[in-house]
Parts: structure tokens; C-alpha cells; sequence
């Protein structure tokens, strides 16, 4: 990331690396997926946070159909996402 950034004509100075932080808890940045949950945890914690993503999923409607409707790995992943982020909420309220 810090390349690419780089290369985009980012100011080396600009560029601030974080490695220590594993989890939201510990990092207020995060993705779509996260941001329920990241926005509860910071709130909770006394911060005035605007939520602000760049990494929204978003797709069109299907238009193969039937094939659309079909099971698919991807379909199977996001469902994953989801579950693990409900789970999420509920073990941080």
C-alpha cells in the first residue's frame, strides 16, 4: 500500500505505516463490512466518529437468470462476512 501511495505521488512524509494493531478494537480503520461494528466500538469508547468507507461492495442486479440464482462460492463468501460481522455486534454490546 505504501508503494502504490508512493507512486501515486503521495509525500513519503504523508505516509504513516501501522503494524501493531490486529483488530478493530485497537484500529479505527476499516472496511465497509466493518463499519457497524467499528463505529460502536470507537463510540463506546467516547469518540465523536463520522463513519467513511472506500471499499463498499455494491453489484447490479443479476441478469443471467436462471443461472444468477445459483449457489456460487462468492455468494457463499459474503454470506461468511455477514454471519461473522452479526456475530461480531453481538459479543461487542
Amino acid at each position: 500500500m505504501r508503494q502504490l501511495l508512493l507512486d501515486l505521488g503521495v509525500n513519503d512524509a504523508a505516509i504513516v505505516v501501522e503494524a501493531k494493531c490486529h483488530n478493530t478494537y485497537e484500529n479505527a480503520l476499516t472496511s465497509a463490512t466493518h463499519m457497524e461494528r467499528a463505529f460502536a466500538t470507537f463510540v463506546r469508547q467516547g469518540f465523536a466518529v463520522v463513519p467513511a468507507t472506500t471499499d463498499t461492495l455494491a453489484d447490479t442486479f443479476p441478469t443471467q437468470m436462471p443461472l444468477s440464482i445459483l449457489p456460487s462460492v462468492r455468494a457463499l463468501e459474503a454470506t461468511t462476512d455477514v454471519v461473522k460481522e452479526w456475530v461480531g455486534l453481538l459479543s461487542t454490546n
